[in-house]
């Protein structure tokens, strides 16, 4: 949040100069998204998509990117627990 700001999302985000008072308030640049509406339904599919991972509470945050470097890191991660849980049995 300290390098990219708050994006704010949701209905109530739009509500005028909320952005501008969370930024005086908190010292860290608000801004309203591109779709705020379209973000929290999409932001839910995504959620619900992942639901099993966060389950546990405790996730990388990169497990969740769609970029090819992640993607692949998370499954060697995946695949180096798999092996470490087949050694345990």
């Amino acid at each position: 949040m300290l390098t990219e700001g708050i994006v704010l999302s949701g209905g109530l985000a739009q509500l005028n100069g909320l952005a501008q008072l969370l930024s005086e308030s908190t010292g860290v640049v608000c801004r309203l998204a591109e779709n705020p509406e379209d973000c929290v339904a999409l932001g839910t599919v995504k959620a619900i998509q992942y639901v099993n991972r966060m389950a546990s509470g405790v996730y990388d945050i990169g497990q969740f990117t769609n970029t090819p470097d992640r993607r692949l890191r998370a499954v060697k991660e995946e695949s180096g627990r798999c092996r470490q849980n087949r050694k345990s049995l």
